[in-house]
């Protein structure tokens, strides 16, 4: 099983190994200036001492422990020994060499050498040997190089509870939008969003209520759209059904060919109105890329045919049609807009049981109303079902004009090609 890494654990170590290499880094720089600093104050005292006069070939001087001396051969023996193989060379030349060094414990002799001409243009060679014993005694008990690595360590100490101090600074708000977001349901979607303290974070707790609340609205309106959906259709099923049953009784008696036909309409009507829902679902589930092409189109020759197809639900009902055209032809694509206007008076036709209903067509504008006469407009009675939703929405798609509002009694739908 693989190992998730925390962001909390990954951002402490890469800050931890940050830590360790700057405070390495600096420590080795001091240990070399510390260093470097010592053979520079040496070499000015060593320099200082050149000057002394008295020095003569053969009568070497000795003053604050440097060993002072004209030629090579006038200097201790050790000295001459020690850098037998590397003398110095040159004016101002420097030698040192540590016997007994290690990294945690001063050497146990250091040996020092320069040759320099004086002021005077005098040669002189400046030595001086140092013990272990000569060193100060805080110098003994605690070395400089373990100075550093203490003052290294607390750095990292400081440095590792800056890093922690941080972390806990920034991981609270971002565990804190973790489980706000966690929490999310459709009651926490209507709330004001928390302060996250960071403007990145509350930029994205933005962004994850707006996406969230974009789910929601489409869910609701897919709830909604398949509760319309399965209440249109629950009619037209209830209706073959009970018709093929009724039919196949038909069938075992004599004489009952008028009815058979009755019945067969009754069937094919149910059968078209499923299959014009079918077929507006289908023609919305489409993307841009299939949308069909636009073609000509006869608005007045449209709707007169799709009165004959739908007038079947105004038989046995006390409504008064009313029609109004003229000749307009349109360049729109066809289908959808057939399905659209057979949406719009199937549903005027449909939840108008008794009253007026009016189609007026003023070239591209078709205005359909529809109400019950003595009875109080109401949307849900007279208009509002899956078959507005649809025209709406194909409207919508292809850019036509829709509108729709309940007016003195009516519910008057409004679409412009």
């Amino acid at each position: 099983m693989k190992i998730k890494l925390s962001l909390k654990l990954f951002f402490m170590l890469v800050m931890l190994l940050l830590g360790l290499l700057m405070a390495g880094f600096f420590s080795v720089l001091a240990l070399n200036y510390y260093e470097q600093g010592l053979d520079r104050s040496t070499r000015q005292s060593m320099l200082e001492a050149a000057e002394v006069e008295g020095v003569k070939k053969g009568h070497p001087v000795k003053v604050l422990g440097y060993h002072i001396a004209s030629s090579w051969q006038d200097l201790p023996p050790q000295i001459k020994e020690v850098f037998a193989d590397t003398p110095p060379v040159g004016n101002r030349a420097f030698a040192k060499k540590l016997i007994g060094a290690t990294f945690f414990s001063p050497p146990e002799k250091v040996y020092l050498v320069l040759k320099v001409n004086n002021q005077a243009g005098q040669l002189r060679y400046i030595a001086k040997v140092i013990t272990r014993h000569q060193l100060p005694a805080k110098e003994k008990h605690i070395p400089h190089i373990l100075h550093v690595a203490i003052f290294a360590l607390a750095s990292i100490a400081c440095f590792l509870l800056v890093v922690i101090f941080m972390i806990r600074k920034v991981t609270k708000p971002v565990e804190s939008l973790k489980n706000w977001a966690k929490s999310l349901n459709e009651e926490k979607l209507k709330q004001p969003l928390p302060d996250f303290q960071y403007t990145e974070l509350n930029t994205l707790a933005e962004i994850v209520k707006a996406s969230l609340s974009s789910v929601q609205q489409t869910l609701a309106r897919e709830q909604q759209f398949l509760a319309h959906a399965s209440h249109e259709l629950r009619t037209p099923i209830a209706v073959i059904r009970t018709n093929s049953e009724l039919l196949a009784k038909l069938q075992e008696k004599q004489g009952t060919a008028e009815k058979q036909s009755v019945v067969l309409a009754r069937i094919e009507r149910a059968a078209k109105t499923m299959t014009n829902l079918t077929e507006t679902l289908l023609w919305l589930s489409r993307d841009d890329a299939n949308l069909p092409a636009s073609g000509q189109v006869n608005l007045a020759q449209i709707i007169e045919q799709l009165i004959g197809e739908l007038d079947y639900l105004l038989k046995n009902k006390p409504v008064q049609l009313q029609v109004q055209t003229e000749p307009c032809i349109i360049n729109a694509p066809e289908i959808p807009c057939r399905i659209v206007l057979t949406n719009l008076i199937r549903n005027a036709f449909q939840h108008t049981a008794a009253g007026t209903v009016s189609i007026h067509q003023v070239k591209r504008i078709i205005i359909i109303s529809n109400s019950n006469a003595g009875k109080t407009c109401d949307s849900t009675e007279l208009g509002f079902g899956l078959g507005l939703q649809l025209s709406q929405k194909l409207a919508k798609r292809y850019g036509w004009l829709y509108s729709d509002k309940v007016a003195r009694g009516a519910y008057r739908v409004q679409i412009r090609f």
